[in-house]
């Protein structure tokens, strides 16, 4: 039998638990996001359109379920570019206690991805049934990496206030 080496020596916490890794990560999924504004988010007929080209022609659109889409797809872009800032400033400045508002961020981020989705979703079911018309990979992006980066950000607030 081998003698019991005594106490050990504290150890680092894995690299999950560091508030730079955990901030870095939210930061990754709001670029993610943002990035995914960038993708293919319908299409109809053949042919296929972007959420930054439907922010773009806002003024064309005025009334209906692709208005409400428009709206919601500026709030994805504040709050993403929010959210990927409030992570750098936690990222380079891990004192500074912003998970609340990071948290707050991922939220209204989340759910502009949501509400457009719905939105999008409603008006493409309002187009004749000749069009074959769906939502594209670039709406799943974006639910996607919303979705983990507010999980993510609920995580690095409940660890903010449990580390006091």
């Amino acid at each position: 039998m081998t003698p019991d080496p005594g106490p050990r020596p504290p150890q680092d916490p894995p690299a999950t638990d560091r508030p730079r890794s955990r901030a870095w990560e939210v930061c990754l999924y709001a670029v993610v996001v943002f990035w995914s504004l960038a993708l293919s988010w319908a299409g109809a007929g053949g042919r296929t359109v972007s959420a930054f080209q439907l922010v773009e022609r806002a003024d064309e659109i005025r009334t209906g379920a692709l208005s409400h889409a428009v709206t919601a797809l500026r709030v994805v872009q504040w709050s993403g570019g929010a959210l990927a800032v409030l992570s750098l400033v936690r990222a380079f400045a891990p004192s500074v206690r912003l998970a609340g508002a990071a948290l707050l961020a991922a939220t209204c981020t989340f759910g502009g991805v949501a509400v457009a989705v719905a939105e999008l979703h409603r008006s493409l079911q309002a187009l004749p049934v000749t069009a074959s018309a769906s939502l594209d990979y670039g709406a799943l992006v974006a639910a996607v990496a919303g979705l983990m980066a507010l999980m993510r950000a609920a995580g690095d607030l409940e660890r903010q206030r449990a580390a006091g």
